[in-house]
């Protein structure tokens, strides 16, 4: 397996032989972090078969063998704190090239603060929508508490609202241009609907 070496800084989807293979976390991107050969790690004065082959149950015949064959120890890391050593000899494949990198992503949107008793459950399903139209990812929208609850006056509140609707009346959005015209649509369908309705009246 000497060929599955793989160089310095290489990332992807590896193959490994067991016992390595029950140790990598399942469809994680890793990346080669270095790469020693066995008799460089015993010339500096480090127990190989203790530290890398023992605690995987891998026989001394094994570790001979590896020796003999010039192996190496790849070190993986797939995030902060994750870090896996591996006998070449255990490298069954290397990342395919050619895949095409996914990350797991949140979208966040910072509302400030919102009183409590609002809705935004129909908020929620159009953010839902919104992403199922673009990517065609199903989601569920969470409403998270990033801080402390405050109490704001009467007074305070009217405010905020008179000019959250300002806000909402000025929005010059995609989605607002689609509702006006959406509601001079439906005028128009029911005028014609009432047309017809009294052309038949008449027997016309």
């Amino acid at each position: 397996m000497a060929n599955n070496i793989p160089p310095p800084g290489l990332r992807g989807i590896y193959t490994l032989l067991e016992p390595f293979k029950a140790k990598l976390l399942p469809n994680v991107a890793y990346t080669c972090q270095s790469t020693r050969g066995i008799n460089e790690l015993i010339n500096s004065g480090i127990d190989v078969f203790s530290v890398y082959y023992q605690p995987n149950n891998i026989p001394q015949e094994k570790y001979n063998e590896d020796i003999v064959n010039g192996m190496m120890i790849v070190t993986f890391q797939a995030g902060a704190g994750v870090w896996l050593d591996v006998p070449s000899t255990y490298i069954d494949g290397l990342p395919d090239l050619n895949g095409i990198p996914y990350s797991p992503l949140v979208v966040a949107l910072r509302l400030g603060a919102v009183a409590d008793s609002s809705d935004l459950s129909y908020l929620q399903t159009r953010l839902e929508g919104v992403v199922k139209e673009e990517l065609g990812i199903v989601v569920t929208s969470e409403l998270v508490l990033v801080g402390q609850q405050t109490l704001v006056s009467d007074a305070d509140h009217k405010l905020v609202e008179a000019s959250r609707d300002v806000n909402k009346a000025a929005a010059d959005t995609d989605y607002s241009k689609y509702l006006a015209e959406k509601t001079r649509a439906d005028a128009l369908a029911l005028k014609v609907t009432q047309l017809e309705d009294y052309i038949k009246s008449k027997g016309l």
